[in-house]
């Protein structure tokens, strides 16, 4: 479910993409990581993410320091789409 968009032109990443943050809901914590980059992806709690934001690059330390309400935004949106079905 998208809940925020980021754009952050103080990056050379970020001068030339443009971020849609999406809370998603899944069944488990199997997950596979499909792009070369990426090692041994795995799910962590949430107070031991935000411990240290500044060992993230810059679009998920965004995300984590908005972390309550990106999920706040994408619990109302989740209700309202249930209201509109």
């Amino acid at each position: 479910m998208p809940v925020a968009v980021i754009n952050d032109d103080t990056t050379e990443v970020g001068l030339v993409h443009f971020g849609v943050v999406h809370v998603m809901h899944v069944a488990d914590e199997a997950v596979a990581g499909r792009r070369s980059g990426i090692v041994a992806p795995e799910f962590i709690a949430f107070a031991d993410a935000v411990k240290d934001t500044s060992v993230y690059e810059s679009w998920s330390r965004f995300c984590l320091e908005q972390l309550e309400s990106l999920l706040a935004k994408a619990s109302v949106t989740a209700e309202l789409a249930k209201t509109h079905k």
